[in-house]
């Protein structure tokens, strides 16, 4: 069955993509309907969240590939980046201390433990770079505790 969270993964995936082409609505974006449906069929069909990480193990190893080749286009437009280089980092910079924040505050009112607070405060960065500051700060990457 070590093949089972992979299919379900990528069939959820190619079923919310249908979806949201039929529903373009910013709440049926793919990947909230497809981790909906994932954690559907994990919960109903009872299969263990820790083997559905190892089915899914080669996905993961390939976002942080993915990440890295999103420096080929920004070096394209290099020339780009440098006009606009202080809207670009007044922009970063904001959109950064709002993405922690939000997280912080969101963990506050819900009063959370410091586990998840941790875990919260990285939702705004990519996935590779979310687990690891996750973990270099005390948060817990892996959440299937909370599920």
């Amino acid at each position: 069955m070590k093949w089972f969270g992979l299919v379900v993964t990528i069939i959820a995936y190619l079923l919310a993509r249908k979806f949201y082409q039929r529903f373009p609505y910013p709440f049926f974006v793919p990947v909230l309907i497809a981790t909906v449906i994932i954690i559907s069929v994990l919960f109903f069909t009872q299969y263990p969240y820790e083997q559905y990480l190892k089915d899914v193990s080669l996905i993961t190893e390939l976002l942080g590939v993915a990440i890295v080749a999103l420096g080929y286009p920004l070096y394209k437009q290099w020339k780009v980046i440098q006009k606009y280089m202080i809207p670009i980092l007044f922009g970063t910079f904001i959109g950064t201390y709002l993405g922690l924040e939000s997280g912080r505050m969101l963990a506050k009112w819900f009063q959370f433990d410091n586990s998840v607070t941790y875990s919260l405060i990285v939702k705004s960065v990519t996935t590779p770079v979310a687990i690891e500051i996750t973990e270099e700060i005390g948060g817990s990457a892996r959440w299937r505790r909370y599920l």
